[in-house]
């Protein structure tokens, strides 16, 4: 089962939190989403695919877990610059969550900077 990816915004109304124009008509955006995880976490980390809303992920702005979890956005390549992996990590040890873990109950909330064209 895949994760659950919600766009967040400013008073609930879904949308990039700011946008900054730059060459070519290309613009760049803070994005917020909440990750709802799934009841079986794979060993190398859950795929994420931002590409509904961003065409590039370039920067990680934050990364929020609550609870005994903390996650680690891994960047995808080529192709896939709006691709990559969080990982989840144990907060006691730093250790990655094992595999088949039910995270379902864990929500994650991760701010990017990108590129929208």
């Amino acid at each position: 089962m895949a994760v659950t990816i919600t766009m967040l915004g400013d008073g609930g109304n879904p949308g990039p939190l700011r946008s900054y124009g730059v060459a070519a008509g290309a613009k760049v955006a803070d994005l917020a989403v909440k990750i709802d995880l799934d009841a079986s976490y794979p060993t190398g980390g859950e795929a994420v695919d931002l590409s509904d809303f961003l065409n590039t992920v370039d920067h990680i702005v934050g990364v929020e877990v609550a609870g005994d979890y903390k996650g680690e956005y891994v960047f995808g390549t080529g192709n896939a610059a709006a691709s990559g992996k969080l990982l989840m990590r144990v907060m006691s040890t730093g250790a990655e969550v094992a595999n088949t873990t039910d995270l379902s109950a864990v929500d994650v909330y991760l701010t990017v900077r990108g590129h929208v064209l």
